[in-house]
């Protein structure tokens, strides 16, 4: 996790990377191991990472982007010496290579890394423009960055939510629509998909959540058979549902190998407040951890004062 944002900033958490940017930086391109931001007048950070089972040769890379640059044309690439003095400390337990590169219009710096201990290179490069001074953001940023976590779950902190999703679950897709978000993750069989719908109000329609579940399952829009039932959760009401194959053994062991007769588990609740239905459904070919279920919903929520575009999609 990336250490705390402060006033006039804010975390982003994706894939395995964290950081705090300027709260007025907005993702402007979303890639499985790519983010770009823009300043509101143009990209201003880029990144890009990948996990290696070997070791990362720093060097060759930073030729061939240097090459990647040169093609381009009228770019002029350099190689810094060292790593910037403000960038030291925080980049202690990285390889690092930084450079430099600017054109007619705008001048960038970045750093190459590679983490020996989970095995990560990143590329991250700022861009500025000529005409404007540089304020020195980059050195927060730099400082606030992580690319693997201790706790052994991931932090997803991005368009307004937060979640944390153990670190063997590997994202398989990802939708972010006005008024749908939605992450799918898969580790083999096993499967868990967060959504978000919004604004509530608007969503629901004066329905209750039982009643719109149905009728968004029945338009071919949820995808899960589980039959909820109303509960309380977090002072709200909530669904809840299961799914599990035939009670017999051969029911059971059938479940193991099939793709359609699995166990599952879902949770659906508003977010109170912040005017949104959170979702949580795991599925599986055994019965989803109880205990892990409780901690998925517990963490996933609308980040405070973050914005949420919100039209119904």
């Amino acid at each position: 996790m990336a250490a705390e944002a402060g006033p006039g900033w804010k975390p982003v958490g994706w894939n395995g990377i964290c950081l705090n940017v300027p709260v007025h930086w907005e993702v402007s391109h979303l890639g499985t191991l790519h983010l770009q931001l823009d300043d509101g007048s143009g990209p201003t950070l880029e990144l890009k990472w990948r996990r290696l089972s070997r070791q990362f040769s720093l060097e060759r890379h930073l030729k061939r982007l240097s090459r990647q640059f040169r093609h381009a044309g009228g770019v002029e690439f350099r190689e810094r010496s060292s790593v910037p003095e403000e960038w030291r400390t925080a980049l202690n337990s990285f390889t690092a290579k930084a450079f430099t590169w600017s054109d007619a219009r705008t001048r960038g710096e970045g750093v190459l890394l590679f983490c020996p201990i989970c095995g990560t290179a990143t590329l991250l490069q700022f861009s500025y423009r000529l005409e404007s001074p540089a304020p020195r953001l980059a050195d927060e940023v730099i400082r606030s960055f992580r690319d693997h976590s201790d706790t052994g779950m991931v932090t997803w902190r991005l368009f307004g939510l937060h979640a944390e999703v153990p670190e063997d679950l590997r994202l398989e897709g990802h939708r972010f629509s006005p008024g749908h978000y939605e992450l799918r993750f898969a580790k083999g069989r096993e499967t868990l998909k967060l959504s978000r719908w919004g604004p509530a109000d608007v969503i629901l329609r004066g329905r209750d959540l039982r009643c719109w579940f149905l009728a968004t399952r029945e338009e071919g829009r949820s995808g899960s058979r589980i039959h909820p039932r109303e509960v309380e959760y977090r002072g709200q009401v909530a669904l809840e549902g299961e799914s599990r194959p035939g009670s017999g053994a051969p029911s059971r062991l059938w479940a193991l190998f099939s793709r359609k007769d699995r166990y599952g588990r879902l949770r659906i609740w508003c977010g109170g407040r912040d005017n949104q239905i959170m979702g949580v459904e795991m599925g599986g070919p055994r019965w989803p951890d109880e205990v892990l279920f409780e901690e998925i919903c517990g963490h996933y929520e609308v980040d405070s004062g973050r914005e949420l575009p919100g039209e119904e999609p």
